[in-house]
């Protein structure tokens, strides 16, 4: 009886250990099949989404490199010693950035102005007041602003003929964004030292149209004369070092 009692006990452990693995082998399968054999295929398949998440994210930054052009303003350098320069958002429609984007825009023409407010910018005047005391109250509600004009951004065909809704003006005043103190300081260079605002160029930044306006002053012939002559000479250095090496 002693033999028995001391032989059950480790007969029913086995038994329990037996069924256990059975259970677990019910549950998940075998143990040397298919862990073991699924890995490289795991494996294969997360590689697979990797790369197509690269091949995704670097076309996507090939767009971007297409869509961010810039337009600039060649000759402004050239007729303008610019001593400062300010960055501006820009006030579009959505078929002017779509010409931009393209490249569909020229800035040889254009020129800045801060202005009195969006009286000047193509808005209706409002009817003239009876008395001085009136037209003070009519036009306290105007805000200084800064204005682009003669920029000419090309029409954007899918967008409708001319003169639709959809369609833009290409030569139209386009109002320039500019925090309070820049535009303050851009409009004292311009009133006590005789500065011009010039646009520079034009380009994206995080999607958003900017502007880069330089503040500067109109470049006597000699000036002029001396510009050619700089860029001739760097021209010159340039080519000798390309032939050097």
């Amino acid at each position: 009886m002693s033999g028995q009692s001391s032989g059950n006990p480790d007969g029913r452990q086995r038994v329990g250990n037996k069924g256990r693995q059975v259970l677990i082998e019910r549950l998940v399968g075998p143990k040397s099949s298919p862990k073991v054999d699924a890995a490289p295929a795991i494996r294969a398949r997360r590689f697979a989404a990797e790369a197509r998440v690269m091949a995704k994210a670097k076309d996507k930054n090939k767009g971007d490199e297409r869509a961010e052009r810039t337009i600039e303003n060649r000759r402004a350098r050239y007729d303008y010693a610019i001593a400062d320069t300010v960055e501006a958002g820009m006030v579009l429609r959505g078929s002017e950035v779509k010409s931009i984007r393209s490249g569909k825009a020229s800035l040889a023409e254009g020129f800045v102005r801060a202005e009195y407010g969006s009286l000047r910018a193509g808005l209706k005047e409002p009817s003239e007041p009876a008395s001085p005391t009136a037209k003070k109250k009519a036009r306290r509600g105007y805000e200084p602003g800064l204005y682009l004009h003669g920029v000419n951004i090309a029409e954007y065909p899918p967008a409708g003929p001319t003169g639709s809704v959809g369609q833009h003006k290409p030569t139209r005043t386009r109002v320039l964004l500019v925090h309070e103190r820049e535009l303050a300081r851009m409009a004292k260079e311009v009133e006590t030292k005789g500065c011009t605002l010039v646009p520079l160029k034009i380009y994206f930044k995080n999607g958003k149209a900017k502007l880069l306006v330089g503040i500067g002053r109109s470049k006597a012939q000699s000036d002029k004369r001396a510009s050619i002559a700089k860029r001739e000479m760097q021209r010159d250095v340039d080519r000798a070092m390309s032939r050097r090496a």
